[in-house]
């Protein structure tokens, strides 16, 4: 089985991307006008939303986020263990852990246990293009 036939049969969609170049997104397929279109009806919080108080923190000061981890959870964030070339998903997913931690640290309670963290397969598998 070509590549090709294999990245169909597994539910990949082949987009070009100009210049005679193709991807083969598996999981979320971009559709930007429809994206803006939906965020521009939304209210999103922002990080400032949920980290105000660290606000002006930065003013010649320097400001570790990995200390939330430390207050929330007594420890630094565990990257896992990265056993397949899927450092970006372990990375989006520290970031989300991070920022569970700082909305703790404003006062936001977690509906889920610390034990159930950011699913990184899910990451991986929802953003792999393979050009």
């Amino acid at each position: 089985m070509s590549d090709e036939e294999f990245y169909k049969y597994v539910g990949g969609v082949l987009l070009p991307q100009g210049d005679d170049e193709v991807a083969w997104y598996f999981g979320w397929i971009p559709a930007q006008a429809n994206v803006d279109a939906y965020l521009r009806k939304r209210t999103l919080r922002t990080f400032s939303d949920v980290g105000a108080h660290l606000a002006d923190s930065g003013a010649g000061k320097t400001v570790l986020l990995y200390e939330a981890a430390h207050k929330v959870w007594g420890r630094d964030l565990d990257p896992g263990p990265q056993l397949i070339g899927d450092c970006v998903s372990w990375g989006f997913g520290g970031c989300i852990d991070l920022i569970a931690c700082i909305e703790v640290l404003a006062g936001e309670a977690e509906v889920y246990s610390w034990d159930l963290r950011t699913c990184t397969e899910a990451v991986y598998a929802l953003t792999a293009v393979f050009t």
